[in-house]
């Protein structure tokens, strides 16, 4: 359970954090997708405790040490997409009068590495779960609200 509730306070100051650094003026579409993008993360970590609670199942090995490997994964490629962003980042979708494309690190390969992430590290926790609610909410749910970003 401490890992759940460790990794959530690691999301939340992220969020903060976020929200300080991105100070750079553009025009924000969607604003209400990152609110609601953070609030499903929270709900779908939640389902997953939840159904482990309730259901008094022990955590399966092979599950919670696929899902580790997938936080990992998801980890990494968040700090190499943050990296290659650098001031560009923005939690919200903005469009700056600076504005360039990025095609350097995993931006190289793929379109979106941090929403990419967002799918890897939400199915991480469903896998460390063992949660079959939490793994039907992050594919009902949160990725297409992902997707649709």
């Amino acid at each position: 359970h401490g890992f759940f509730w460790l990794s959530t306070l690691f999301r939340f100051r992220q969020f903060l954090i976020n929200r300080k650094r991105d100070r750079n003026i553009g025009v924000v579409s969607h604003a209400y997708i990152y609110r609601l993008m953070f609030f499903l993360y929270f709900a779908a970590l939640a389902c997953c405790y939840i159904d482990v609670v309730i259901s008094q199942r022990t955590i399966q090995t092979p599950y919670f040490a696929g899902g580790v490997f997938l936080y990992v994964v998801s980890y990494l490629l968040r700090k190499n997409s943050l990296s290659a962003l650098k001031d560009m980042f923005s939690p919200d979708i903005k469009i700056r009068n600076e504005h360039h494309l990025i095609q350097t690190g995993p931006y190289e390969y793929v379109r979106h590495p941090l929403l990419t992430d967002l799918i890897i590290e939400s199915l991480s926790f469903a896998m460390m779960a063992s949660s079959l609610l939490g793994g039907i909410f992050v594919v009902l749910i949160y990725w297409p609200v992902i997707i649709f970003r």
